[in-house]
């Protein structure tokens, strides 16, 4: 049977070797970071109430548009979440990128890729 600390030893590594393949790897969040997090669902929070009513607009006029271009539909909870998407890879450009995280944009090109959605609570 393997000792303890050869096996923490060995997940330590594999940690570390993920967090440097894969940035995106999550590592603990502490002190001054998680209070970072929570501001960011917090602003996220009051910014969907107007970001959202703004998207559904969008949505409004490019459906017209989209038609007489002859381009796919495109529903509006896809707008609705590329807009949600941008708004808290905005708002992580501030609060989180201090501490080497990043949040990505999406392009309005992946709109139709979009498959998140904002649900009721979200604005809460």
């Amino acid at each position: 049977m393997p000792d303890l600390d050869s096996i923490r030893m060995k997940e330590a590594t594999n940690r570390d070797d993920r967090a440097r393949i894969d940035p995106g790897y999550s590592r603990p969040v502490r002190g001054l970071e998680a209070v970072a997090w929570f501001v960011l669902l917090a602003v996220r929070g009051l910014l969907l109430w107007l970001v959202v009513p703004l998207a559904f607009m969008l949505w409004l006029l490019l459906t017209p548009m989209r038609a007489i271009l002859h381009r796919s539909f495109v529903a509006p909870g896809k707008v609705i979440g590329w807009a949600d998407l941008n708004l808290t890879a905005v708002v992580g450009q501030i609060l989180i990128r201090p501490f080497d995280r990043t949040v990505g944009f999406t392009p309005w090109s992946g709109m139709a890729l979009v498959d998140h959605r904002v649900s009721v609570i979200d604005p809460w």
